[in-house]
């Protein structure tokens, strides 16, 4: 399975950042922003909420399409109790970073604003732990990395030459069982 995502930023690395060279500087440029992230996992045993600060750097590969890279990490960490066969757990989610590489189209809608959307790969990393107050023996703490395609929309509305605020959804992570989806607001600045 990595090997197919290894694949993937190999085509990316390949395609979009080849052309970096024949692009115009001008149609798009490089930007940097930062975003705070409301962030959601969602599990069957229950969904978790946290906050995660993510910096995006981003460079023109073509007009309105540009590579870009972000890292994030975790503010906090959520906990979550119930009760399973009749026996109560308390469990806690916290995201300890997010690296990714996307491809992110961008639609300018007149000079207000402009919409854009992300796809690529993410490698997340959290620390999971469930304790089982019947069962000491139980008790767990995890910390997985795992790799997964995302994808994400937003609006950037500018609020000066080279500035812009943003509103953004992304899905960062996705299996068969959970996923770990964001509303963010954030800045960017572009050079």
């Amino acid at each position: 399975m990595r090997e197919k995502y290894i694949g993937i930023i190999m085509i990316l690395f390949t395609g979009l950042f080849g052309s970096i060279a024949t692009a115009n500087a001008a149609s798009s440029g490089t930007y940097v922003g930062v975003q705070y992230a409301a962030t959601s996992f969602e599990t069957d045993i229950g969904n978790y909420d946290v906050g995660m600060v993510v910096g995006r750097f981003g460079m023109s590969v073509m007009q309105n399409l540009s590579v870009e890279a972000r890292f994030g990490t975790g503010t906090g960490d959520d906990s979550v109790s119930g009760t399973v066969s009749g026996f109560s757990f308390n469990s806690t989610f916290e995201i300890d970073q997010i690296m990714g590489l996307y491809a992110t189209g961008h639609l300018p809608v007149g000079n207000a604003f402009k919409l854009y959307g992300f796809a690529g790969v993410t490698q997340t990393e959290f620390v999971f732990s469930v304790e089982v107050p019947a069962f000491p023996g139980l008790n767990s703490t995890t910390t997985e990395s795992d790799t997964s395609l995302s994808y994400g929309a937003g609006v950037d509305i500018n609020i000066g030459k080279a500035m812009a605020i943003n509103l953004e959804y992304a899905t960062y992570y996705v299996d068969s069982e959970d996923s770990i989806g964001s509303m963010s607001a954030g800045i960017t600045y572009s050079f």
